[in-house]
């Protein structure tokens, strides 16, 4: 009985031993905690006290306006708008976040920002990968993701995308974009969108808005907003599992 309790009535000696081991990863590599694991399912709140000595990187509250990582100032701001656009969020989302907390497009475009942000690092480290890794990536689907890597650049795309934004709306309206209303803004929207007559034609603003598409969608439906949507329930703990409910029958029986 008792070798039967320190198996499953607690951690077993494998995950007492790993977790007691004291290994120097590189940055960023840790081992898994079920403490941790525990701390960030405890609440539904956007943020969590950090726990003292965590090695998980948390969200962290920003104290005054976000800073980005990757686009300017004024780059940010277009960015921001196209997504709120995207989104459905009404014009003045931005200036009602500064004092009302953030909204589905703030933390969407600042997702954005982080992930074109990383993606020169992404780069370097793939290109860093010995022979056997990049073996064992194509081994388990990372072929394609290799490839893209290699010759698909976010930042070009984003840089050359926001620049034609700009040009075309001085072109049409002799103003910056943000100083459009939100009809003129939406058809230059429009005239890059999937919707756009002549599809099979491409420029820097079609390359642009299907970025930005595909990462609006990424960013939204990894949000607290977009998981709740999706009515995602797997960071929850159960007492039994919410499809197997037979009040205790056999299978015989519940067919009878």
């Amino acid at each position: 009985m008792s070798s039967k309790a320190g198996a499953f009535g607690g951690k077993s000696a494998m995950l007492q031993a790993a977790e007691s081991q004291t290994e120097n990863f590189p940055p960023g590599l840790y081992r898994p905690s079920f403490d941790h694991l525990s701390h960030a399912l405890e609440s539904d709140a956007r943020f969590h006290v950090i726990p003292p000595d965590c090695p998980v990187d948390y969200i962290r509250p920003h104290n005054g306006p976000f800073q980005p990582q990757f686009f300017s100032i004024d780059e940010y701001k277009v960015i921001h708008r196209l997504t709120a656009l995207v989104l459905g969020e009404e014009p003045d989302a931005m200036e009602r976040s500064a004092s009302h907390g953030h909204t589905v497009a703030d933390e969407v475009a600042e997702w954005i920002d982080l992930r074109t942000h990383s993606f020169a690092g992404v780069r370097a480290a793939a290109e860093r990968l010995t022979p056997e890794q990049i073996t064992l990536a194509e081994a388990y689907d990372g072929a394609r993701l290799l490839r893209s890597i290699k010759v698909h650049d976010p930042q070009e795309i984003y840089h050359n995308g926001l620049a034609w934004i700009e040009n075309e709306s001085e072109r049409r309206h002799q103003r910056r974009f943000l100083e459009l209303d939100e009809k003129q803004q939406t058809a230059i929207l429009d005239a890059i969108s999937d919707e756009r007559a002549g599809r099979e034609a491409e420029n820097a603003g079609t390359r642009f808005f299907h970025q930005l598409k595909s990462d609006i969608i990424s960013g939204f439906y990894t949000s607290q907003t977009g998981l709740k949507e999706l009515d995602y329930l797997g960071n929850r703990f159960y007492a039994e599992s919410p499809g197997c409910k037979n009040s205790g029958k056999t299978q015989h029986e519940s067919s009878r």
